[in-house]
């Protein structure tokens, strides 16, 4: 990551528990917008050609997965684990 990097807008915070049929989900269309860089599909198509690669086109959809969020059993200093 860089120094200008916002970390905290692309993370969220889970609380403790189950969460089912999380999922991603990515589109890029003529309608295309980016909330974090602005760009819009005439910019990616002109950075493309000035970088000689391709738009992609489509949408993509993981599959679904649970995910569980335990509670923290270590405070960040080596050797502060907890045993199960």
């Amino acid at each position: 990551m860089h120094e200008s990097d916002d970390y905290s807008r692309w993370s969220v915070d889970l609380h403790v528990g189950y969460y089912k049929a999380a999922w991603f989900e990515l589109q890029v269309d003529e309608n295309y917008f980016c909330p974090n860089s602005h760009l819009r599909l005439p910019h990616l198509k002109a950075i493309a050609l000035d970088r000689d690669a391709m738009v992609w086109l489509g949408e993509v959809k993981s599959e679904t997965v649970d995910v569980v969020i335990r509670p923290r059993l270590f405070t960040g200093t080596p050797g502060t684990e907890m045993e199960d």
